[in-house]
């Protein structure tokens, strides 16, 4: 297990026109004896409907505002609920990093996607192969003009502390990040209903008049064929006896 330390706050800007979806609440900066850095972003769920994967698009720059690289988050199989969270694995950062933009590529709820600004549904068997698919991502190189707030020079002399030795595991933080104080009105997920086709009232009434006519009538026509055949034999019975009394009296 890798021991990582926490560094300072990260600065975030959401690039999404629609930023009511998942809400970035702040984000910290990690780091571990080799000076690694790690970033940490945690995020407000809005929505009814818990988070089962998650990508996202992400923009390095320096202090100075200057870009750096691109970089990615995607998880195919995660679950993050309605509320406050924290990603679960860390973005390895450049050493240089000092903010990012993130931009939500994909994110998979219970009923449907959100890919490009904007809800996709889809059907209960489509679930895995949606999991398991990324969204395209637009690249650029270009320099940020959005301004991070938060981001400030760091002093001269700024030092990472040294740590203990590194083991070939993935870094688990030692303390949890920040929270940040933003809110939001509760966000519900718009879903497609799938309708299920009825069966109309009035066919099930006729279906069940005449199952009950053909229990009603089997139970008669039974009885019916049992009288018969005792009075058929009441009737051989009767006539036997009659020509038995005439034979002895003849």
């Amino acid at each position: 297990m890798i021991e990582i330390k926490f560094l300072k706050d990260l600065p975030i800007k959401l690039a999404n026109n629609n930023k009511s979806i998942l809400q970035v609440l702040g984000g910290d900066i990690y780091y571990d004896s080799v000076g690694n850095r790690y970033g940490y972003i945690s995020f407000k769920n809005p929505n009814k409907s818990p988070i089962f994967a998650l990508q996202l698009a992400v923009k390095e720059y320096s202090v100075d505002g200057k870009f750096i690289k691109d970089n990615e988050l995607f998880e195919g199989y995660t679950y993050y609920p309605t509320g406050d969270f924290v990603i679960n694995q860390p973005i390895l950062l450049d050493k240089e990093t000092e903010a990012v933009e993130i931009t939500i590529v994909k994110i998979t709820f219970r009923k449907a996607n959100f890919i490009n600004d904007r809800f996709v549904a889809f059907k209960k068997e489509d679930y895995v192969e949606l999991y398991q698919s990324k969204a395209p991502v637009k690249r650029s190189s270009g320099a940020s003009s959005n301004f991070f707030a938060g981001l400030a020079k760091p002093a001269s002399n700024e030092e990472l502390t040294p740590l203990g030795e590194e083991a070939p595991e993935s870094p688990v933080q030692e303390s949890a990040p920040s929270e940040a104080s933003a809110e939001a009105p509760v966000v519900e997920e718009p879903v497609k209903e799938e309708k299920v086709p009825e069966t109309p009232v009035s066919e099930l009434r006729r279906f069940a008049k005449e199952k009950k006519t053909i229990f009603t009538i089997i139970p008669f026509a039974a009885a019916a064929l049992l009288l018969v055949v005792f009075l058929f034999i009441i009737m051989m019975s009767v006539t036997g006896g009659v020509n038995a009394f005439n034979y002895y009296n003849s």
